[in-house]
């Protein structure tokens, strides 16, 4: 065996779904039961073994008393499962994907391994008995009093009562493009690849109303995909259409808001006009209050203007809070474009927490509640609040994170803090220099399944979950206090052994300068295991150059969508990998992400990146500018082939996944968002296909041929202009791939082998096989 297809099985023990099993314990979930009990899963370490693929327990803990215990006995559950289910089952591995708690002490436990996807097990903790239950194959949205649930069939809500055992429509005019519960074709088609999703409702905490998302694409054009391997073995391609707006098109997505009233069987339709090109996700964006009145935010199509609406199912809706883009950046009360929007309201007090950039930098703000008048800032200075955890309306404490707020340290790193509401006493309850990550509140998961739940502060706001992590520092999870900080209990750790394990070496951290020599940015180097500073090394730029993403990790052996993926892989087989976050990215000041508005055309902020690598390359003697190479998947792989016809003479090498490489033809909703409305000939520069003609060094071009995200016309077309101008470059097209392949074995290979061969200059390892990952039982969060 030659030391290069050595460097290839090294490479491979790092892929995210080999190494999670070294580390395990890297984040835990807790689900809350009442104000002070929670629920979550920690992976099981065994002194000999290490951790094995779905060895867990699940533990109950009691903040207020300070104990934990199993949520259940783990063999008695197992020889019950095992019956059920005819096959023997480990106390120590039992196939369980997720749980709910349901009334009467009972369990609604999902499973790996019944015979039918559609069955559940119902499982009572008194009795220790299971039993399958059917669940139609619908999923549903469970009331918060347990009684009743929401599915939608036919394109209507139906509401299913269990204690009065009956079915009934809540609408019935629903109908194709046009549904109740809905999404967008480019939610459920483009990114969550026709997988099941829950109706896209939130229940009234008092279970007494349902608001209803319904999207309206009748009018949107189609667009069509081919399948040109049909799955069923037929030799005859299959055709299909979904609707997909793109920047400019007169008919876009339309976003509208119902509420049902449960008791009196009413549809309530909102007075307010449905809001256009968002992308078919509004319900993501809003919550209930306590006095039963619906809340959620809604953007202008160009997303310079955003509003605070509240929907009473009585009164109506009014708007509470307009807030109009002073800069050209997108509006968005939250850190991170598209994410869910923050904020809260607080009827106790007759106030609101309305999330805002008009300073300069992203904060809390304090509203009234009847008027949206602004009562007076929350936070204030050059750092940005990351999340809102929770208020403590008896004490009068708000509770968040943020980034960049302490001094001289990582600006990315997010620290928790208590503040009052009126902006005074602003205390630091994490102070170790790392990364903390604590569960944000979320109504809506990113599968679209309600959350309410899930939030790493306590619902009594005296103890919260830090998991505590840096690039050189192991996980650790722990209970905290919110009086002072203190650490109460250790909840889980990841294995400390890996960090002085040769065959895992955390990268290594820089900071330098961006292209205007005025902000500084970070990044980090990922080396060879064997790395030898005397030698010289071909470099490799991993991006994403999405702006509403951050791809440097700041966690241990962190593993971040589309580029960190690869990027630490690549460095096993002799390159320096770089990965930088550039200007244009979240996280800082509204001026630092503003520079990326109706500027595309420096996709993946790329005067930046040539010029952190030269300042690099001055400052390590290892790496050798000479032969640059670059990588993205995506908005990644739009970056990449960008870099490569704007800076030939700077990348010799480029792999680009499915990227998108003229806005004009990707989703409405993010060309409008970041280069804003076409006008004239804005979109022109943006566009790869203008420089196709500048091609020198060698592009390898990959796409799935049923991308319904990212349409398989973009590399089609980069492709034809490439052979306009009598370029060679090579071209890979993965038959019955989606737009998430990043994990596929196949791919990944010939990433590895393209940059061996030209940026190496050896020859790879022939037809070197990777073991696929077991997606059912591992833990790993890949992209869509």
């Amino acid at each position: 065996m030659d030391s290069l297809e050595k460097s290839y099985q090294q490479a491979e023990k790092l892929l995210p779904w080999n190494l999670s099993l070294q580390l395990g314990n890297t984040r835990i979930t807790p689900y809350w039961l009442d104000k002070h009990r929670f629920w979550f899963k920690r992976d099981i370490f065994d002194q000999y073994y290490g951790y094995q693929k779905g060895y867990c327990e699940f533990v109950l803990v009691d903040s207020k008393n300070l104990t934990q215990e199993k949520l259940f006995d783990h063999q008695r559950l197992a020889d019950s499962l095992s019956r059920l289910l005819k096959k023997t089952i480990s106390s120590n591995q039992l196939p369980i994907i997720s749980l709910e708690c349901c009334k009467n002490n009972q369990l609604t436990l999902y499973i790996d391994g019944t015979n039918n996807p559609n069955e559940r097990v119902l499982f009572d903790r008194d009795s220790y008995t299971c039993k399958l239950i059917e669940t139609g194959g619908l999923l549903a949205s469970t009331s918060p009093d347990g009684l009743m649930e929401a599915v939608v069939k036919n394109y209507n809500i139906y509401l299913c009562d269990f204690d009065k055992r009956v079915e009934k429509a809540l609408t019935d005019d629903g109908e194709l493009h046009y549904g109740y519960g809905s999404y967008s074709d480019y939610i459920s088609i483009g990114i969550c690849d026709k997988k099941p999703l829950p109706p896209a409702v939130l229940w009234s905490l008092g279970s007494r109303y349902l608001a209803v998302q319904r999207i309206d694409e009748r009018q949107v054009k189609a667009m069509p995909l081919q399948q040109s391997v049909p799955t069923d073995g037929s030799a005859r391609p299959v055709t299909s259409t979904y609707k997909f707006a793109m920047p400019g098109d007169t008919n876009s997505t339309l976003a509208s808001i119902y509420i049902i009233d449960i008791d009196n069987d009413v549809v309530i339709v909102n007075d307010r006009p449905p809001v256009t090109g968002l992308g078919g996700v509004l319900i993501e964006h809003a919550c209930w209050s306590s006095d039963d009145c619906f809340y959620y935010t809604e953007w202008s199509r160009d997303r310079q203007m955003v509003r605070l609406v509240a929907f009473d199912p009585v009164a109506g809706s009014r708007v509470l809070i307009e807030e109009k883009n002073q800069s050209p950046a997108p509006l968005h009360p939250g850190p991170i474009p598209f994410e869910p929007a923050i904020f809260t309201i607080l009827p106790e007090i007759e106030k609101l927490i309305w999330y805002s950039h008009c300073s300069g930098w992203g904060h809390l703000y304090l509203h009234d509640l009847a008027t949206g008048t602004l009562t007076n800032p929350i936070t204030s200075g050059d750092f940005v609040v990351t999340s809102l955890h929770g208020v403590d309306i008896d004490k009068g404490y708000v509770y968040f994170t943020a980034c960049g707020s302490e001094p001289g340290e990582n600006p990315y790193y997010e620290y928790f803090y208590r503040v009052n509401l009126d902006g005074s006493g602003l205390t630091l309850l994490t102070p170790e220099i790392a990364q903390h990550d604590i569960t944000a509140p979320k109504y809506v998961a990113e599968d679209f399944r309600p959350l309410s739940k899930v939030h790493g502060l306590s619902p009594s706001a005296d103890v919260f979950i830090d998991t505590i992590s840096r690039i050189d520092l192991p996980y650790k999870s722990v209970l905290r206090s919110t009086h002072d900080g203190s650490e109460l209990m250790l909840l889980a750790q990841c294995n400390p052994s890996l960090i002085n394990d040769s065959s895992y070496h955390p990268p290594l951290d820089f900071t330098v300068k961006a292209a205007g020599k005025v902000e500084d940015l970070w990044g980090v180097i990922y080396r060879p295991s064997d790395f030898d500073k005397s030698k010289k090394y071909p470099v490799i730029l991993a991006v994403y150059g999405g702006p509403q993403k951050c791809i440097v990790p700041k966690r241990f052996a962190e593993f971040i969508q589309y580029a960190g993926e690869i990027a630490r892989t690549l460095a096993e087989l002799g390159f320096i990998v770089v990965s930088l976050d550039p200007r244009g990215t979240p996280f800082r000041s509204k001026e630092f992400q503003s520079e990326i508005y109706g500027n595309m055309q420096n996709g993946g902020g790329i005067e930046d990146q040539v010029f952190a690598l030269q300042q690099l390359g001055e400052r390590y003697s290892w790496m050798d500018l000479n032969r640059v190479g670059i990588t993205g998947h995506s908005n990644g792989g739009f970056a990449s082939v960008r870099a490569m016809l704007s800076h030939p003479e700077f990348f010799k090498v480029a792999v680009a996944s499915a990227g998108n490489y003229d806005q004009r033809g990707y989703i409405a909703n993010w060309g409008e968002t970041f280069q804003g409305l076409p006008v004239g000939k804005n979109y022109d520069d943006q566009s790869c296909l203008h420089l196709a003609q500048h091609l020198r060094g060698k592009l390898f071009l990959i796409h799935g041929d049923i991308d319904a995200n990212v349409h398989i016309s973009h590399t089609l077309q980069l492709s034809n202009q490439l052979i306009k101008y009598n370029k060679d470059f090579d071209l890979l097209v993965l038959p019955n791939r989606q737009h998430g392949y990043m994990q596929d074995t196949y791919f990944i290979r010939r990433v590895w082998d393209y940059f061996v061969q030209h940026l190496l200059d050896e020859k790879p390892p022939g037809q070197y096989l990777i073991k696929p990952p077991d997606n059912k039982s591992s833990d790993v969060k890949f992209c869509n």
